[in-house]
């Protein structure tokens, strides 16, 4: 799942100004070297994570903590807002309220470390399992005996990083779980006694984005982005290209994360596509809409989506970049549409939005900027109370919607796969399994 469960802390709660965390930490939790884990493991573990020295791209995890920006930037010698109070609790003050902040911290970047063998060079953590070895083709995870949630149900985690053919490597009974893709299932007698087949949704939204940066039709006139979303059938992409095995695009949520049914999104309609194109004046100037392709190739989904766009009337033409420059913005600045995937870090809604569609987000690739839109992400963020901070994102995907600059297509399902003697295995939203439930009958 995706909530918030007791770890090293086995409570927390926030003062009156939602803003100051106190975490009461489990006593006698220990390290995989049998050292009692403290306030101070946790304080070094997050100074360490934010320190300059180490230029970790996950630092921003921990960001909202008063003067956190600051340290990583080299700025200060500590972090204001991070307080040992005693050997079992520690407090942890924001710059802001933010809700979402607990997600981040339950993030593997955020994980708690022996501070004495991390200044030897050695990495030891307090999970379920330890790391005992590598033998070239596989990690070998043995159960911690005194880790603090009990000893897990498997006594050993053995993790496979060359296989060659993961799916015949499971058929042959050497793999007791796996990820599978489309192609792969189709190799799969999904009727098998011998193993289950699997689905998730995920957390996870693929979208074509408009760059609204530069100066043509597309970028001007909403409507002409609207005549464009109608000429998609994402129906048809879902099932001849992606087997089912997605859900229709609607908003720049996933459904797995944010559900709104109220907001229907852009239905396929070529008629009501040709009949904005006439209205607008399209097909007088049947200016060119410009696609960004990886290396000059259009891959199935760009491809029947020109195609379609070609059926009403729109002319297309494919602009390349190299595969490693697609993103970059030189490579965006000379088309009119780009293809992009946005996979959630956490379950948080902010987390997964701010990115996307804020001014100052890091991959607002669409140069999308709404003023009322940026007020409500910010407001939002700072929302405690849960539903009103839910109805706001709501309110924030159908303002997004109606300036259209993405076409959301489809929101990916993960398919997995497991033998008839293991238990427990289940696939987060996040696209994760966890480990310490699983349970071998054997």
């Amino acid at each position: 799942s995706t909530n918030i469960l007791p770890g090293i802390a086995k409570s927390w709660y926030v003062k009156d100004d939602n803003l100051t965390w106190v975490f009461n930490l489990r006593r006698g939790a220990k390290f995989h070297n049998g050292r009692e884990i403290t306030s101070k493991d946790v304080k070094y573990s997050f100074e360490r994570l934010l320190s300059p020295k180490l230029k970790a791209p996950n630092a921003w995890f921990l960001y909202d903590i008063e003067g956190a920006e600051e340290f990583n930037q080299g700025k200060t010698s500590t972090v204001s807002g991070i307080n040992v109070l005693d050997d079992y609790r520690i407090e942890l003050k924001l710059s802001n309220p933010y809700s979402g902040f607990l997600y981040n911290l339950a993030q593997p970047g955020c994980s708690i470390l022996d501070m004495k063998d991390i200044e030897k060079g050695k990495f030891t953590g307090c999970g379920a399992y330890m790391f005992t070895e590598d033998d070239g083709e596989k990690y070998t995870f043995t159960a911690y005996k005194d880790y603090f949630g009990g000893h897990p149900y498997a006594d050993a985690v053995e993790v496979y990083y060359s296989s060659k053919s993961k799916l015949d490597d499971f058929l042959n009974k050497k793999l007791d779980f796996i990820t599978i893709n489309n192609a792969q299932a189709k190799e799969l007698n999904m009727n098998s006694s011998e193993y289950t087949v699997a689905k998730q949704e995920i957390m996870q939204s693929l979208y074509w984005g408009f760059n609204l940066k530069r100066n043509s039709v597309f970028s001007r006139d909403k409507d002409i982005r609207l005549a464009v979303c109608h000429a998609i059938d994402k129906k048809k992409i879902i099932n001849e290209i992606f087997n089912g095995m997605a859900v229709e695009g609607r908003g720049i949520f996933p459904p797995a994360m944010l559900n709104d049914n109220k907001f229907v999104g852009y239905e396929y309609n070529p008629a009501k596509s040709k009949e904005i194109l006439e209205r607008k004046g399209y097909y007088k100037t049947r200016e060119e809409l410009l696609v960004l392709a990886y290396d000059n190739v259009l891959e199935p989904t760009g491809q029947y989506i020109v195609e379609s766009l070609e059926k009403v009337g729109i002319k297309c033409k494919i602009v390349s970049a190299p595969a490693k420059d697609y993103l970059l913005p030189s490579a965006i600045a000379k088309s009119d549409i780009f293809s992009l995937g946005w996979v959630a870090d956490t379950a948080d809604p902010h987390n997964f939005l701010y990115p996307q569609i804020h001014p100052n987000g890091s991959t607002n690739l669409s140069g999308y900027i709404n003023d009322k839109v940026t007020k409500m992400l910010d407001k939002a963020k700072k929302e405690v109370n849960p539903q009103e901070r839910i109805d706001l994102y709501k309110e924030i995907q159908r303002q997004v919607g109606f300036d259209v600059p993405i076409i959301p297509l489809y929101y990916p399902i993960s398919l997995y796969v497991y033998n008839k003697f293991v238990d427990n295995v289940s696939l987060s939203s996040l696209n994760q399994f966890r480990y310490e439930d699983i349970l071998i009958r054997k």
